[in-house]
């Protein structure tokens, strides 16, 4: 949809010429107008948005409102600006003058595919606000109006108004009015986008190669060939897929592997004659990768169909990154997705304690040839060795998340997925991988494994530093020495000094204790 208001440029930002976009970002501060805003003032209004940009983080959009004092952050409101036909309710001021709009705080190309504001009623604004919390939980629904009612007595309309509101503007996953599955259809990319992601794709001069890295052995057929399917549905097809068979048992498994090798030639198998473990088969199929990028694929995963494309985006966006890795969900046996975990950006101590890079964890290929590749020793664990090896050559801000679930876990008996402790040699191998990482950068620590994930515990210097405790206090003796004997009694650390910081105690039993 076109925007419906007249957007007017006012700073960082021109006409772009790439396929697909309307604008293009100066730098992280593009600003635009809006003048005719009378209709607005004074008004309950509804906004939705909607940008899109080839940016693969694109961060927030704001709206100021300039009031008679120009604009400033108090009065205005943010939003993430990926967010499909994204909702916010807001009563503007009688003093509205203009609206200023940032659309993005990326340098990139972008187009505004929405951007709305409707006048609503306080009726309409009413049922909007409930109907997102509890029509769509029927069963909530009696409970839901016996609440609302009992605030209306307390509170008055307006103020339970001005609740709802604010509830309103901060739904997020996981509350009644947006499950995962409307949540996907609301946030991914789907068929409907094909069309303008292949347009970027093809603006993009850098399209390297991708290598997808996927050991096999003795596969479920199904799980395998929806494996393979996922990449061959892949938007972005500059790759290959780089299997290595670790001696199979099963001859239906590998007559999976030879039917898929003749029918793209971008599949190279590699069948190895002595079973030699998961690093040794990664490594098998590592030889067969010839790109500049290699992919890790488990052989009953799957691939998101853009995944290879925000790869690609995240590439262009930054020349200099050397290591990527997205969110990822759960694949049920039945084929349904749950369980979605959204990552934040890199983090060493949260990498120590489990491996948040896998999935998707995509590399540079000449990073991984110079640790080595796979080491045998570490299997059940050898892609968190691997990235440990890998992340201790560059610098963090060569490690890129894409904050998109690119990578689909599927869960079943056998699975780590399902529970960490189906592989209890995988446990060891992880705490192995980790201790020899902090003892190459000279860290004292002990490593343990606690069954969600793991635990550093770091030594303390020979001599521990000098603790302070600065306990501020008037007339409150029975907090006061409640305070210092837990101190006292349940500190076991030595080397500490109690400072309390005393505001003109008159009390008898206080200024006695404090003496």
């Amino acid at each position: 949809m076109l925007t419906e208001l007249k957007l007017q440029p006012l700073a960082n930002v021109q006409k772009s010429n790439r396929d697909g976009f309307v604008w293009e970002s100066l730098n992280d501060d593009p600003q635009f107008l809006i003048k005719d805003v009378n209709q607005f003032k004074d008004k309950w209004v509804l906004i939705t948005l909607d940008v899109i940009s080839d940016c693969v983080d694109q961060g927030n959009s704001v709206l100021y409102f300039d009031n008679g004092e120009g604009f400033n952050q108090v009065e205005s409101i943010s939003t993430p600006s990926h967010l499909a036909k994204n909702a916010k309710v807001v009563r503007l001021a009688d003093q509205l003058r203009t609206i200023r709009f940032d659309p993005i705080d990326k340098t990139c190309n972008f187009k505004v595919d929405t951007l709305n504001i409707k006048v609503i009623s306080k009726i309409y604004l009413l049922w909007l606000c409930l109907s997102s919390f509890y029509v769509k939980n029927s069963a909530r629904l009696p409970r839901a109006c016996k609440i609302f009612i009992s605030m209306l007595m307390r509170k008055g309309f307006s103020a339970v108004l001005i609740d709802l509101v604010e509830t309103f503007n901060n739904i997020t996953i996981g509350s009644d009015g947006l499950t995962y599955e409307k949540w996907i259809e609301k946030h991914e990319l789907g068929k409907n986008d094909v069309i303008n992601a292949m347009r970027i794709i093809n603006n993009y001069q850098h399209r390297p190669l991708i290598s997808i890295v996927m050991p096999t052995y003795n596969s479920n057929p199904e799980w395998l060939a929806g494996a393979i399917d996922s990449v061959l549905k892949q938007v972005y097809d500059n790759w290959e897929l780089c299997i290595a068979d670790d001696a199979s048992t099963n001859p239906v498994a590998r007559k999976v592997l030879e039917e898929y090798a003749r029918k793209d030639s971008r599949i190279k198998i590699f069948f190895r004659e002595v079973n030699g473990h998961i690093s040794n088969s990664s490594n098998s199929a590592l030889t067969l990768a010839t790109g500049e990028w290699v992919a890790l694929l488990d052989h009953d995963d799957l691939l998101h169909e853009f995944a290879l494309y925000w790869v690609l985006c995240a590439i262009n966006q930054d020349p200099n990154i050397k290591l990527i890795y997205s969110d990822e969900d759960k694949l049920d046996e039945k084929g349904n997705r749950f369980n979605p975990y959204f990552k934040c950006e890199w983090n060493e101590d949260l990498f120590l304690s489990q491996n948040v890079f896998s999935h998707l964890g995509v590399v540079r290929k000449d990073l991984i040839d110079s640790v080595g590749g796979f080491r045998v020793g570490f299997e059940g664990a050898q892609d968190h060795d691997l990235i440990l090896r890998c992340a201790g050559l560059v610098l963090e801000n060569q490690i890129f998340h894409i904050p998109k679930i690119l990578y689909h876990w599927r869960v079943h008996n056998e699975s780590t997925a399902k529970s960490g402790n189906s592989k209890p040699y995988a446990a060891i191998a992880g705490e192995n991988a980790i201790s020899e990482y902090l003892k190459n950068k000279n860290i004292a620590a002990s490593v343990s494994h606690v069954g969600y994930g793991y635990r550093v515990k770091y030594a303390l210097p020979e001599v521990p530093p000098l603790v302070s405790l600065i306990i501020p206090t008037r007339n409150g003796y029975k907090l006061i020495t409640q305070c210092i004997n837990s101190i006292l009694e349940k500190t076991d650390y030595k080397n500490y000094e109690i400072i309390i910081i005393d505001n003109g105690s008159d009390d008898y039993e206080t200024t006695n204790y404090l003496n």
